[in-house]
């Protein structure tokens, strides 16, 4: 039996029969306005690789096993374990793909859970189990009046009560000791990424309307509605969108412009954009360097 190549079993084994549904997670509410999820959270660039970075890091990293002790400890290649933690946890990943999953669960939502999936006891090799990662929305934890460990797993509408041996929980940072569950860095952080959201939104919403000078248009006198729904709709067609930038604006008949807001440069945009993507890297424990951000960089 070579390295990678393992003899297939002839029985069929149906891991997954009835499926694990995966809903959204909920989104957090932020006082800068918008609501901050998983997706909301990685469509923000610098949160985005920095969770990538990381996650790929780990998926990266071997993990070994090896048999016996030093000096005699040596590498054990032949096991099932080798095979389900370094090659492949289950046939449909490979563990580069498995373990940065596991590591993004982390990431994000602040656990892993990984199923093992047996197909019979006590295992033999790696025919005989699998890992498969849940999503941490599908799991509660909680303890009995022994205060044994135990989870609760919906799936397909029902809640099925699963004992701890059958799940490998990863739990990552808390602030409390012994804490059965690691904080979501999400929900941890959901002001800071709130803020970044909604700068993103502003800028949008900016160049979506196309003028450094937001305000209003005084005329003289006592103007038509029809008058002013005609010059309303004029500059709005010359004005508006991001075609239309910088194009000098013509006032004729006594009107004159009233600036009523802040220009990006007012708003110190820029600042503020480098500042939230500094925040989101000390959120992800990586350097600005590593993603590109240049210190001084406008």
């Amino acid at each position: 039996m070579g390295l990678f190549r393992r003899k297939q079993k002839t029985e069929t084994r149906d891991w997954l029969s009835d499926g694990w549904s995966l809903p959204q997670r909920t989104p957090y509410f932020s006082v800068a306005g918008p609501f901050v999820d998983t997706s909301s959270t990685l469509g923000l660039s610098t949160a985005g690789a920095a969770i990538k970075l990381v996650s790929e890091s780990i998926g990266m990293m071997p993990l070994k096993v090896y048999r016996g002790e030093k000096p005699e400890q040596a590498e054990a290649r032949d096991s099932w374990q080798w095979y389900r933690l370094k090659e492949a946890p289950n046939d449909e990943q490979d563990a580069f793909d498995f373990w940065q999953d596991a590591a993004g669960s982390i990431e994000t939502a602040g656990n892993a859970f990984i199923w093992k999936a047996l197909a019979r006891r006590p295992v033999i090799d790696e025919g005989d189990v699998q890992f498969f990662l849940i999503d941490p929305s599908m799991i509660t934890v909680k303890r009995d009046e022994n205060n044994r460990k135990y989870y609760e797993v919906r799936r397909r509408g029902r809640t099925e009560r699963v004992s701890a041996s059958q799940i490998l929980h990863i739990r990552g940072w808390t602030s409390s000791p012994g804490a059965d569950l690691g904080l979501s860095p999400i929900s941890l952080h959901r002001e800071t990424i709130g803020a970044a959201l909604a700068a993103r939104e502003y800028q949008s919403r900016f160049y979506s309307n196309g003028t450094s000078l937001p305000g209003f248009i005084v005329t003289p006198g006592t103007p038509k509605q029809e008058d002013v729904d005609r010059l309303a709709l004029e500059w709005q067609q010359r004005h508006a969108g991001l075609e239309n930038a910088h194009r000098p604006g013509i006032l004729a008949n006594g009107a004159t412009w009233v600036q009523t807001g802040i220009s990006m440069r007012d708003a110190q945009y820029i600042e503020s954009q480098r500042f939230s993507a500094e925040e989101v890297c000390r959120i992800c424990r990586v350097t600005p360097g590593m993603l590109g951000i240049v210190p001084g960089n406008s």
